[in-house]
């Protein structure tokens, strides 16, 4: 019986623990690439032979935000551990973090074992500088930073960068340091140059500059779009809500003229859109709901977009993408995207392989299904 796709369970696998990446390859593009055409066929390749698997004139769409190490550890007079992760204003285009006057507030999400209140303080561990918590909007706190350094300055010394809840908790129950030393430079994307994102898109960690030239060589040509990934990319589904009702968090992306000029070129050419990345997917099909044709605008944008079962996609030919946690939008972005049987038959697959899954872990090449 099919299952029914407007449900989360549609979406459920049983997935090992020891199948989760926490720590990254010995090199990046070390990790296996899953290559899954339409027909159902599988080929696992080394990720460096990407080029092999890719056509002249095809164009590639990476998402170039760099992540921020925006979560700052505190501690309470009474050495109570707070984390806090600060925030970017309302209309990021895109957010440098800029020192805000001395006192103005800003908003982060703060975690705690105890709740704070307003008015009490915490001192920042490995800056000098300290936080005092306002009133709570929601999920959202008011803090107010008072250092020796500009903000943007203490968090590059004192900031650590953002991982999801549970990846967090499994490092810390298998005993593995929050944040490893390579950490800072492996989640990072090697081409990312614009600041402003609170987690890395993470289809991108596998290349490296070696392999961004030799796909120029094989006459791939490479494109960029700008979408700051923010702290909503963390926040599961609702398990109670069909998938029809519910909304995903905003994201402030920026379509550049260059951009727009290589699709429409792209276009003209018949050449294949590969994005890489599910940010970068949502992108350009944010602008293809706008327009309803194979076109896009250059300028910035808002998208809320949530793919799932019936989306019509525009712009998109193939996806680049890591593997997938069980219940989650990820999930239900490709299996919309690739087919549900498709995907569901690749996951029980890369499992049997021992693929590695999530931040840090293997990827795959999916067709759009017809």
């Amino acid at each position: 019986m099919r299952p029914d796709l407007d449900s989360l369970d549609a979406y459920d696998f049983a997935l090992p623990e020891d199948r989760i990446a926490h720590t990254p390859s010995p090199h990046r593009d070390a990790s296996r690439l899953l290559v899954c055409a339409r027909d159902k066929t599988r080929h696992l390749t080394p990720f460096s032979s990407l080029d092999q698997h890719l056509r002249p004139g095809d164009l590639l769409v990476f998402n170039d935000t760099r992540v921020l190490p925006c979560r700052l550890i505190a501690r309470r007079p009474t050495g109570g551990r707070v984390e806090i992760f600060a925030l970017p204003p309302a209309d990021p285009t895109p957010w440098t973090l800029p020192p805000p006057p001395e006192g103005l507030p800003l908003r982060a999400l703060v975690r705690a074992s105890r709740p704070v209140r307003p008015g009490q303080e915490a001192r920042v561990e490995g800056a000098d500088a300290s936080i005092t918590f306002g009133p709570r909007h929601g999920a959202e706190a008011e803090i107010t930073y008072r250092g020796d350094l500009p903000l943007a300055d203490a968090l590059q010394r004192a900031g650590h960068r953002p991982r999801p809840p549970d990846s967090l908790k499994r490092r810390r129950d298998l005993g593995l340091p929050e944040e490893a030393p390579e950490d800072a430079e492996r989640y990072q994307t090697v081409y990312a140059s614009q600041p402003g994102a609170v987690a890395a898109p993470t289809a991108g960690l596998h290349f490296t500059p070696d392999l961004l030239q030799r796909l120029q060589a094989a006459g791939v040509e490479l494109g960029f779009v700008t979408l700051h990934v923010g702290m909503g990319t963390f926040k599961p589904l609702d398990e109670d809500t069909p998938l029809g009702q519910q909304r995903l968090h905003t994201e402030r992306y920026h379509i550049s003229p260059r951009l727009a000029e290589q699709l429409q070129q792209a276009n003209d050419r018949g050449a294949r859109v590969i994005a890489v990345g599910t940010t970068s997917l949502r992108a350009l099909e944010d602008q293809g709901r706008r327009h309803g044709q194979r076109r896009v605008t250059p300028g910035a944008f808002d998208a809320d977009l949530f793919i799932r079962p019936g989306f019509r996609f525009h712009l998109t030919d193939a996806l680049i993408t890591n593997l997938h946690l069980p219940r989650s939008s990820l999930m239900v972005l490709v299996s919309t995207f690739a087919g549900y049987e498709l995907v569901r038959e690749a996951y029980q697959d890369a499992i049997a392989r021992q693929l590695r899954f999530f931040s840090y872990g293997d990827a795959m090449l999916l067709e759009r299904a017809l």
